[in-house]
């Protein structure tokens, strides 16, 4: 482990002690792991609070890279429906939506203040669906699978006023026809592919390249916009 990997995990450690008492994190420098193991205070209405068991494993031994939440007691059982994959990981996000602020100072805390969002949102969704509201979810949420991934092509698509979804194209998500990025975009919009749908091609290869939900998510479109 370097010494700027060593430093950062002690300032989460301190972070933790500050902050959040109720976790610790954990090293083995033998098995290349480190996670956070322990108790999450959430409010659950009123003067009420909650703690909850959660589990945060961090990429081997990279405290930069945004990490993984679980429940490891299983309080919340696993379902599509309230984003809880059957191992207990809490699915907070798409891949291409996941936040970006982790290797900052305040990342780990940034992202425990999500964590206890999204453990309201269950505690929410659990009255909800006792009292048999519907839908039992109570925050925005994109599809399963590869719905998710469609949904969030679209509306990136229909963000950009240049673009029309009809003209969407195998050119357009591998980036053929720019041979600079100050060529006129793919799309057949009046501006240039840096300034219309660069950051959106480069944001799917990205990430394409590691979820193949978001590769089938592109063929589908493709298709039927042929």
């Amino acid at each position: 482990m370097s010494a700027a990997t060593r430093r950062r995990f002690d300032m989460h450690r301190s972070q933790l002690a500050q902050f959040e008492p109720t976790l610790a994190l954990e090293l083995d420098d033998l098995l290349a792991r480190a996670r956070i193991v322990g108790e999450l205070r959430v409010p659950a209405g009123g003067s009420i609070v909650r703690s909850v068991q959660i589990e945060i494993r961090y990429h081997r031994l990279d405290p930069l890279c945004l990490p993984e939440t679980y429940d490891p007691v299983r309080r919340f059982p696993p379902s599509p429906d309230r984003h809880i994959d059957s191992d207990g990981g809490f699915c907070m996000w798409l891949p291409q939506t996941e936040p970006r602020d982790f290797d900052g100072e305040d990342g780990l805390l940034l992202h425990l203040g999500r964590v206890r969002e999204f453990i309201v949102l269950q505690f929410m969704y659990e009255i909800r669906r006792a009292r048999n509201v519907k839908p039992a979810w109570p925050g925005e949420a994109w599809g399963h699978g590869i719905d998710g991934h469609v949904e969030w092509i679209r509306e990136q698509l229909t963000r950009l006023p240049s673009c029309d979804l009809n003209k969407f194209s195998q050119d357009l998500v591998r980036g053929r026809g720019a041979t600079s990025p100050d060529s006129p975009c793919p799309c057949g919009g009046r501006q240039s592919f840096r300034r219309c749908h660069r950051p959106f091609t480069e944001l799917i290869k990205r990430v394409a390249s590691k979820d193949s939900a978001l590769t089938a998510a592109v063929v589908r479109i493709l298709k039927e916009s042929a």
